[in-house]
Order: structure tokens, then C-alpha cells, then sequence
């Protein structure tokens, strides 16, 4: 009697493809592991009750005879009206008819000290070169300002709430 042979040929491949399937689930395994212990990224942001108001807004300054401006300044009372401290300001100005305001204060935005919710504090800046790279001269400018906070990382966040205000400059 001659025993049967069995075929192999279907057996070894039936293993292979539980070998793949098994091999799958534990990559997915460990993979699933690995990322589940990255903490999603957390973008910081500026809460929706940051409120900062300008208040009594002055702008003075002295004409140049040969055409621009010697001096000009401008003085600006900053009041909180929000429910968190505002760590630091973008003040813009530019030209009543224009939309694009240039920055005042490029690189100080930082205030010397937080301003807390209810308390205000004045700032003076010297507009001098804005001034004259704007056309100069007496008239309505659009002050523009927004209010931003110190993240855990020390970097600045700017709210979404951009507050402008029209001031008349006289020289």
C-alpha cells in the first residue's frame, strides 16, 4: 500500500498568510502605543474676554519748515475692560482713507508692566518717523491697537480683537 501524500503546497501557504495577519496586528499594536502616548499639540490662544479700550488719545508734535515733522508723539491711555491681564500691545497708525496701518511700536510691544483687568496705564510713543514716512502733515491718522498676552512659553499671542480709533494730529 502506498500511503497519500498530503500537499503541502497549500498548507505552507495558508501559515504565511496567518503569519502576515498576525505580523499586521502587531505592528498596529505597537504603533497605536507609541503614538497614543504623544500629547496632542496645544496652540495657546488669547481668551475671547480680552478687552483693552484707548482712552483720551493726543497726538502733538512740532512742523518742520523745510516740509515733515520735527517731533511728534503720541500719548495714549490704555484701559482694560476684559476679565485677564494684557501683557503686551501692537499700536498701528495710519492715514484715515488707508488699510494698512504701520506699527509704532515694532519690538517694544512688551509693557513695562501687565495691566490688570480694570486698571488703565498711559503710554507715549515717538511717531516721528512713521509721520514722515506716511506724507506728514496735520489730520485725522486712525490709531489701531491690539491687545496681546504672555503664553507659558514667553512668546507674544495677539488676540483677534483689533480696537481703532480715530485722533487728530496737530503740528
Amino acid at each position: 500500500m502506498i500511503p497519500k501524500e498530503i500537499n503541502k503546497k497549500g498548507l505552507s501557504l495558508m501559515v504565511s498568510y496567518v503569519l502576515l495577519v498576525i505580523l499586521a496586528i502587531g505592528l498596529s499594536i505597537v504603533a497605536y502605543s507609541y503614538l497614543s502616548q504623544i500629547p496632542p499639540s496645544e496652540r495657546e490662544e488669547c481668551p475671547a474676554n480680552t478687552n483693552l479700550i484707548i482712552e483720551d488719545p493726543e497726538c502733538l508734535g512740532t512742523e518742520n519748515p523745510l516740509g515733515g515733522v520735527l517731533e511728534a508723539n503720541l500719548s495714549l491711555t490704555f484701559v482694560n475692560r476684559g476679565f485677564f491681564n494684557v501683557s503686551a500691545v501692537f499700536v498701528r497708525i495710519g492715514k484715515s482713507y488707508t488699510e494698512i496701518r504701520t506699527q509704532v511700536n515694532k519690538d517694544d510691544e512688551l509693557l513695562p508692566e501687565q495691566i490688570l483687568p480694570g486698571n488703565s496705564s498711559i503710554h507715549k510713543y515717538n511717531i516721528t518717523g512713521t509721520i514722515n514716512e506716511l506724507g506728514g502733515g496735520s489730520g485725522t491718522y486712525i490709531v489701531e491697537i491690539q491687545p496681546a498676552i504672555l503664553s507659558k512659553k514667553k512668546a507674544l499671542i495677539p488676540c483677534e480683537a483689533v480696537i481703532t480709533q480715530e485722533v487728530e494730529c496737530i503740528w
